[in-house]
């Protein structure tokens, strides 16, 4: 089977998937031919292991529906089989799951397998982040891990790509060929209903690395297993050819019928099983509906108690507020704002003396603001525990089904914000220096405070003069702490949401989001020229609060460790991923001198080494585990059985040190088994450890909880350092463990699935009626709101549907923070004849930033926009409160993942002369948005995930949901600080006004970005325009060029580029050129100006515009 075949040809079919069957060629045949209708006969050619068996009458069954078999090992994950080139038929080794019953965790990879096999896989990828596709079959050398993979389908007549699925249990034929003067390996996949094999392969590929696996005697044939879900894998017949004749073909007609179809068996079982539940929990919903209409104003006057609400006293009765704000009524108001409306109120409270009565403001938080219980809960955690003279003193909170509220001092001279500007226009009562300059020093004391002399370090993020308080006494008083956020001392901030006030965020918020006390005392100092001048630091908009999101998530861990520590005292220790042992800034300090031995219950969480969730962790120093194996034991077979820590059930662990080997053993398994296992889990020389034992040393234990909460029981320890093993712990001595909460709770699972079922079936019963009388009417009548008549094209729901196969999963082709994106095919009727076109629906998500208003944003700019690099708007759909725009479909997806993905996954990179035209393209289309259409548009997002590349390569922006129209001539006004990180331009921080010009700004970025092929920032200081410039400053700006490129770049067009990327991101917008000026150098027709060296860390503010020099002299 060499290079000197010249083809290989298979038949093969197959109904549901895998096991193990193998065939083999005898030692000096030139041809193995063979064909197999049924397997009845001729068995004498087939080796069958483990589960592989043949039914009697003639099917190749290769597993049957038990898990996780055809394996020595259990394992969750993919189920699945191959097609298989193999030296030898036996493979007892081979594990279950991702690994197919044809390799092992150890030998996955090893070059000396001398394996090839074609993965038919039906979940996705396991193991490898390579095998991203769940439906799909792959081509693997040596490896488990795919070379090509392509999901499931085949070509019909006209060339249209159809997936179907490997699991649909109807047979399904492939041709397997390979070309050995070309080296090319095809594959044609298809259901047998279709009758004759589609003309173009699904896989084509040159595979030459297929004659260096292939030895002198192969075997060949199948091999598969199953996984923690069940499946049953059968060969109908099997037709094989290594000669230059095509192997024979097979009679469908001849050839075994397939089991029957149980899957869909099942599928109706579950429905009649359904349909019964529902009838028999009748009864119990009429009675349930009597008790709910009986409770219903109870149930209104009572407040329910979340796990929160327990831990944050003092809490307010809503009733009490209701009454001294008298009912919450307008008279009442003293101050509103983006958050919410204060209300003054007088509460009698009750002593053993006599009552009295105190006046106190009431923040009633508006439901849809941006403060939500995350934000309230913060203020009370933050404010209510703070004490200062210069804070405001929070006396308690309320919370009253949606409505939030919070109790503070009434403080009457209002903010200083009506101070500095209200009363001095209302009735010329000008604040006095003397007070401003104590006002100033107050608010300077109290966050000197928040920063430094606090049990912990606040960050208040929102520093402004409505914020400020003033006493009767004229002391400041910071209050309104909805966006603080606390941190332990030597921790660093980690912010999921960029927030503050526009004129008081500090320029590197827009980097890398992450606030400070630096951003803090930046507020402070623009507070504090405010007091001083007496003028806003935004004058032509009131300052509103603005909200950027980034997304930004981190899971915390939990677990506990085995320690060896020259101390017994650790305070600074931190929780989650420390373990109770280390902080953020001694972990890995060889001063620690700890050993610790790491049971950790949920993914790593610091480092990507601690890659496994349930694992055991060998440490040094460090918290990162040197060497790691998941939790399991070796039982009398040799087999592995993986088992979890967080089961709840007694764990017995050995652990050894043998001092002339430098050798550490563990061994751990549940107590259950009677017996320690003979295999460790972990045998490894550690001579690491004898760097951190000291003279003295304590062992113990420490643990942790992090976001999840858990117990950790020690239920009995034995110990020795001599040369006597330690001490045999009694089992029966031992006290009884605690309860095992974990099976209670998977029991306690079970009831609250039954009664989520009993009252689905209450609403069922009292909606059914109206949803059959009215469903059909729902379905044609869609109610239209007045914005809604005026833009057209409108498609009908419906349609929408039937394109997407009702917006099923397999038609997803992107995802992002505004919705998903569907692929559909909808056909349209014209006089001649109807016609299929391909399209791309959004789907927008309901609870994303993007709303109905920029939902008509988008229609409204994008839906009368026409350009060759701007993407094509079709129409768009509301239904309910389903926001739907559809787009032509592009095949070749987004730049970024042209950039970063496709490179990354199968070494395409993207050639210079396509990225210099996308660059190009994209000026372009933003020269038509400011300049040539009848408005302007502000686009307000330019990024590589919002151009689409068609198939030609042209670049077409889109995604129009940020932007913004105006008048030609007339000025900006949001009053939302919108964008993404690294993309937006620095004076978005201090006036919130986007413009041409910072479009521009972004589009430096992505120049920058598509030259280079690096993000423009990450998670630390790196700034992509900062970076470049320093290239550029030291002559040396063809560094900055992608290296995947190597020499395959036009070096004065790379130069260009850059040079004008360079220019776009200037810190001042007014030294950023036009786009038709961007476009102009692109093209070679005009020069380039020399660019000035900049740095964004150290960016000059401009003045005023109608703020002299002489303005700031004596």
């Amino acid at each position: 089977m060499g290079e000197t075949r010249s083809m290989i040809t298979l038949f093969l079919l197959v109904t549901f998937l895998q096991i193990i069957v193998l065939a083999h060629r005898a030692a000096g045949e030139t041809t193995t031919e063979f064909i197999f209708q049924g397997f009845k006969v001729n068995q004498s050619k087939l080796q069958l292991k483990e589960d592989a068996t043949i039914t009697p009458n003639g099917l190749l069954r290769l597993t049957n529906r038990n898990s996780d078999r055809a394996g020595t090992s259990s394992n969750n994950g993919g189920f699945g089989f191959t097609f298989t080139l193999s030296p030898t038929p036996n493979r007892p080794d081979a594990e279950t799951a991702q690994y197919l019953g044809l390799l092992n965790e150890d030998d996955d990879g090893d070059p000396d397998n001398h394996v090839f096999a074609v993965e038919f896989d039906t979940v996705q990828g396991y193991k490898d982040s390579t095998d991203r596709i769940g439906n799909h079959i792959g081509l693997n050398f040596n490896s488990l891990s795919s070379h090509v993979q392509e999901p499931v389908a085949y070509y019909d007549q006209e060339g249209h790509k159809e997936d179907f699925q490997l699991t649909s249990g109807e047979p399904i034929q492939v041709f397997m060929d390979y070309h050995g003067p070309t080296k090319t390996f095809t594959l044609t996949v298809y259901p047998t209903r279709l009758g004759s094999k589609p003309t173009t392969p699904l896989i084509s590929q040159k595979v030459p690395k297929l004659s260096e696996i292939v030895q002198e005697e192969m075997f060949v044939g199948f091999t598969a297993a199953t996984g923690d879900k069940s499946s049953a894998h059968y060969v109908m017949g099997w037709s094989f050819s290594t000669g230059p004749v095509p192997a024979a073909t097979l009679n469908l007609t001849d050839l075994p019928p397939p089991p029957p179809n149980t899957a869909k068996k099942r599928g109706l079982n579950k429905e009649i099983i359904s349909l019964v539940v529902s009838l028999t929990t009748v009864i119990t919903i009429m009675l349930v509906l009597l008790f709910i209409l009986m409770m219903y104003k109870i149930r209104l006057q009572e407040e329910v108690l979340e796990d929160w609400e327990l831990d944050h006293p003092h809490r307010f009765r809503y009733k009490d507020l209701y009454t001294a704000t008298d009912g919450f009524k307008d008279t009442r108001i003293i101050g509103t704002g983006g958050f919410g409306t204060v209300y003054k109120g007088i509460i009698t409270t009750t002593s053993s003396s006599s009552p009295s009565s105190d006046e106190i403001a009431v923040k009633k938080i508006t439901p849809n603001s941006i403060q939500g219980v995350r934000e309230f809960v913060a203020e009370i955690e933050s404010l209510g525990r703070l004490r200062h003279k210069n804070l405001v003193n929070l006396q308690g909170w309320c919370k009253h089904g949606n409505d939030l509220l919070l109790i503070y001092d009434y403080i009457p001279n209002g903010s200083l914000d009506s101070l500095l500007y209200s009363k001095p226009r209302l009735c010329g009562a000008v604040l006095t220096w003397d007070a401003r300059f104590q006002i100033a020093k107050g608010i300077a004391s109290g966050l000197l405070y928040l920063h430094e002399e606090w049990e912990k370090i606040v960050i208040h993020r929102d520093v402004k003069p409505s914020n400020v308080l003033i006493d009767d006494q004229m002391n400041p008083r910071l209050g309104d702490f909805g966006l603080a956020r606390l941190y332990e001392r030597g921790s660093l901030s980690h912010t999921t949401v960029v927030v503050g006030t526009i004129g008081y965020m500090a320029p590197e918020l827009t980097r890398n989001g992450n606030s400070s006390s630096a951003s803090d005392v930046f507020a402070f100092g623009v507070l504090l020229l405010e007091i001083v001048s007496g003028r806003k630091p935004i004058e032509t908009q009131t300052a509103r609060e603005r909200l950027f999101t980034t997304n930004r998530s981190n899971n915390g861990g939990f677990g506990f460790t085995f320690t060896l520590s020259p101390t017994p005292n650790r305070p600074d220790a931190e929780t989650a991923q420390y373990l109770g042992l280390l902080n953020e800034d001694d972990d890995g300090d060889p001063d620690n001198h700890v050993f610790a031995v790491e049971f950790d219950t949920v993914q790593g969480y610091k480092d990507s080494t601690d890659r496994i969730g349930n694992h055991i962790g060998l440490n040094f120093n460090s918290l990162s585990s040197l060497v790691q194996e998941p939790v399991a034991y070796y039982d009398k077979e040799g087999h592995k059985e993986d088992f979890q820590l967080t089961s709840g059930e007694p764990i017995q662990v050995f652990m050894d040190y043998h001092g002339p080997t430098r050798t550490f053993t563990l061994t751990v398994y549940p107590t259950r088994l009677g017996s320690k296992p003979t295999t460790p889990l972990i045998s490894q020389k550690v001579p690491k450890l004898l760097e951190i034992v000291q003279e003295e040393m304590f062992v113990g234990f420490t643990a942790a909880t992090g976001d999840k909460s858990s117990a950790h029981y020690v239920m009995g320890w034995s110990f020795s350092t001599g040369p006597v093993p330690a001490a045999t712990l009694n089992l029966t001595d031992l006290p009884p463990p605690p309860p095992n909460t974990a099976k209670k709770r998977g029991l306690n699972k079970e009831i609250i699935s039954l009664v989520v079922s009993l009252t689905t079936v209450i609403t069922i019963m009292l909606v059914l009626l109206f949803i059959l009388m009215m469903y059909k009417r729902r379905l044609q009548e869609e109610v239209l709101e007045d914005w809604e008549l005026d833009h057209p094209h409108r498609f009908r729901y419906k349609d929408l549907y039937t394109a997407t196969d009702g917006f099923k999963d397999n038609r997803i082709i992107g995802t992002g923070g505004f919705g998903t994106v569907y692929k559909g095919i909808i056909t349209t009727t014209s006089s001649s004849s109807p016609s299929s076109d391909e399209i791309a629906v959004k789907k927008i998500t309901p609870n994303s930033i993007q709303g109905v208003r920029e939902f008509v944003a988008e229609i409204e700019s994008l839906g009368r926009l026409r350009h060759k690099n701007l993407v094509n708007l079709q129409g768009w759909c509301k239904h309910g409160n389903d926001l739907l725009l559809i787009y032509d479909y592009i095949p070749n997806g987004s730049l970024d993942s042209l950039l970063y993905s496709k490179p990354r996954l199968c070494g395409a990179v993207l050639t210079w002369d396509a990225r210099f035209q996308i660059a190009k393209g994209i000026a372009s289309g933003l020269l038509y948005l400011h300049e040539e259409w009848e408005k302007i548009v502000i686009h307000r997002d330019v990024k590589p995930s919002n151009v689409l590349i068609d198939d030609q390569m042209n670049p077409r922006l889109g995604d129009f949901g940020l932007a913004r129209l105006y008048e030609r001539g007339s000025l900006s006004h949001t009053t939302v600080v919108v964008g993404t990180i690294g993309y937006m331009a620095p004076e978005l921080t201090r006036n919130g006004n986007s413009s041409s010009a910072s479009d521009v700004f972004a589009f430096g970025v992505l120049l920058l970005e598509i030259v280079s092929g690096r993000k423009p920032t990450d998670s630390g200081s790196f700034f992509l325009a900062d970076w470049v410039m320093e290239m550029h400053a030291s002559g040396q700006v063809l560094r900055a060029v992608d290296s995947r490129l190597g020499s395959g770049y036009d070096e004065e067009e790379a130069r260009l580029a850059l040079v004008v990327g360079l220019l776009c991101c200037h810190p001042r917008r007014g030294s950023r050129p036009a786009m038709r000026m961007v476009l102009r150098y692109l093209n070679g027709d005009e020069g380039v100006p020399e660019v000035e060296v900049y740095s964004h860390s150290s960016s000059r503010y401009s003045l005023p515009s109608d703020l002299k020099e002489s303005d700031l002299k004596e």
